[in-house]
């Protein structure tokens, strides 16, 4: 493996760990107060902030490397980022009724 391959793996690495702690905060937030659009958007915006300064690191390391590989990784970039956002909505619409039952339970057990 070269350096581009390791960078690579890195940053499908970062993805995944911004991925979930995107859904962690959504999923916490909503369990404890009911509100699943504002903090879907909320986690939603964090994984979008979080992936675009990732790939703006990345696509600075490929800028001296190769013009291939600067034009590939922003392809690829913005399309891991796409997927990233697909899978989180998608991730917190499946979990939307378990996480809001949640909510309605533990709604009275305030002290």
């Amino acid at each position: 493996m070269n350096n581009n391959d390791i960078t690579l793996a890195i940053y499908v690495f970062f993805i995944l760990i911004v991925l979930f702690i995107s859904y962690k905060y959504a999923s916490y937030m909503i369990k404890n107060t009911g509100l699943f659009l504002a903090y879907s958007f909320i986690a939603s915006m964090i994984n979008l902030t979080l992936l675009i300064i990732g790939i703006l690191v990345w696509l600075f390391y490929f800028w001296g490397v190769n013009e291939f590989l600067f034009f590939g990784s922003a392809y690829l970039g913005i399309a891991l980022i796409v997927v990233s956002e697909f899978v989180l909505i998608i991730t917190l619409l499946i979990k939307r009724k378990s996480m809001l039952n949640n909510w309605n339970k533990n709604k009275g057990n305030d002290i």
